[in-house]
C-alpha cells in the first residue's frame, strides 16, 4: 500500500494528492459527477451508493493513516475524517468547478503546483508545533 511507503505526514498527503486525479478526477468520474448533479434529486440512493463506495472509502483510508500518525506523534490530535474531507475539498475544488462549468480540466503541471501548495498548508494544520 502506497500510504505505508510514504514517510511521515508530508509523504502521506503527497501520495494521496498524486493519486487523486487518477481516481476521483478521472474523465469517467467527472462525467458521472455531472450526471449526478443533474439527477440527484430523482435518484438520491445512486448518489449515496457512489459516495459510500468511492469517496467515503478513500477519505476513511486517509483518516486511518492520519490516525496512525497521531499514534506516532507525527500528527496533532484532530478529527481525522473531517481533516481528510477538507484536504480532499482543497485538492479538488478548482477541478470540480471547472468540470461542472464544462471547462477543460487543469493541466497536470498546474495540478502538481496546486497539490504541493495544499500539502504545505495542510501540514501547517496537522503537524505538532
Amino acid at each position: 500500500d502506497a500510504y505505508y511507503k510514504s514517510p511521515g505526514p508530508k509523504g502521506l498527503l503527497t501520495v494521496y494528492g498524486e493519486n487523486l486525479p487518477a481516481n476521483v478526477l478521472s474523465y469517467g468520474n467527472m462525467k458521472f459527477y455531472r450526471l449526478l448533479a443533474v439527477d440527484v434529486s430523482r435518484f438520491p440512493e445512486m448518489a449515496q451508493a457512489f459516495y459510500a463506495s468511492g469517496l467515503r472509502k478513500s477519505l476513511q483510508t486517509l483518516a486511518d493513516r492520519l490516525d496512525e500518525g497521531i499514534e506516532l506523534g507525527l500528527v496533532r490530535p484532530v478529527n481525522t475524517f473531517r481533516m481528510a474531507e477538507r484536504y480532499y475539498a482543497a485538492l479538488t475544488g478548482l477541478s470540480q468547478r471547472r468540470a461542472l462549468a464544462c471547462m477543460p480540466l487543469d493541466k497536470a503541471a498546474e495540478r502538481k503546483v496546486y497539490m504541493n501548495e495544499t500539502v504545505e498548508m495542510s501540514l501547517e494544520l496537522l503537524t505538532p508545533r
